[in-house]
């Protein structure tokens, strides 16, 4: 997934350029000295005062990155680089190399430490120590060696004055594409957010008219209920009474049957055995029977 962020790539090829410029200074500008006529001393000085300017970048690496951010720091060290390799095509004088020296603090201190940083953030604390690494691999293994390569073959074909202006064109191209690149990632990367703010939004005005409609359902379903309670109430029916009735001799089965019409519950049933109450029909034959069995 990292070798798919175009960030990490770019960061990447900025590592790797760094690394190449700081490879080949480091490879021929003790020759250059050499040709204006600089002392050993003078040479190992140039040493000193590139280290002691790194120092206080270093020491307040923090705020410097907090002001001005990776992005911006990493574009200086470029310029930084660019004002070395200009200022080397335009001295004459072996003692003027400090001055550019200084620059130092910049080109490799600070900017390598930015780089590292950098890749911090954008990688995960699982991927950091592989991220970090590449860099430093590209820094001073790949760039390093490649600027010793190509710095050569310039400075033997087109000699030290034009090989280093050519060094400050590169330099300055490295810096004005490091930072478009940038300037395009962030545009993109705001429209993107922009896009999935205005998604997320959509969504939940979706959802909020979904909600909505559920609850207007429910506030219906509700009202009808309560509006079939209150017509069971008024009509005064609660439940209702099956009654079968079966006659038996002088007795009729009746069965009720209970209904809950609200609840719609299991019918209730019972048998009630009520004696039957004689007719007038009833009496009469009694009466004629009695009369019969006088006469015999």
């Amino acid at each position: 997934m990292l070798m798919h962020n175009p960030e990490v790539l770019m960061l990447f090829v900025a590592m790797m350029l760094a690394g190449a410029f700081f490879g080949f200074l480091e490879a021929f500008l003790f020759w250059f000295l050499g040709d204006l006529g600089a002392s050993r001393s003078l040479m190992g000085l140039t040493v000193t005062m590139g280290a002691a300017s790194a120092i206080p970048f270093l020491i307040f690496m923090s705020p410097i990155v907090n002001k001005f951010g990776h992005i911006g720091v990493i574009a200086s060290g470029f310029l930084m680089y660019a004002i070395r390799f200009a200022g080397y095509a335009s001295i004459y004088d072996p003692v003027s190399a400090l001055y550019f020296e200084a620059l130092e603090g910049v080109t490799i201190g600070l900017m390598l430490s930015a780089g590292m940083t950098y890749a911090s953030e954008l990688c995960t604390t699982k991927n950091i120590v592989s991220l970090q690494a590449l860099c430093g691999t590209l820094y001073y293994g790949v760039g390093k060696g490649m600027g010793s390569v190509v710095g050569g073959y310039m400075y033997y074909h087109l000699g030290a004055r034009k090989t280093f202006r050519m060094m400050t064109v590169a330099s300055l191209l490295s810096a004005i594409i490091f930072i478009i690149f940038h300037i395009y990632i962030q545009h993109r990367n705001r429209r993107r957010e922009r896009y999935r703010a205005e998604k997320e939004n959509l969504l939940e005005d979706d959802d909020m008219e979904i909600i909505q409609l559920a609850i207007s359902k429910a506030k219906k379903k509700k009202g009808e209920k309560e509006s079939k309670k209150r017509k069971t109430r008024k009509e005064g029916k609660r439940g209702s009474i099956q009654v079968d009735t079966k006659e038996n001799g002088i007795f009729e089965l009746r069965r009720v049957t209970l209904i809950d019409v609200e609840t719609q519950t299991e019918p209730v049933q019972f048998t009630a055995a009520i004696a039957t109450p004689e007719t007038d029909d009833d009496s009469e034959n009694d009466e004629e029977a009695e009369e019969r069995d006088m006469a015999e």
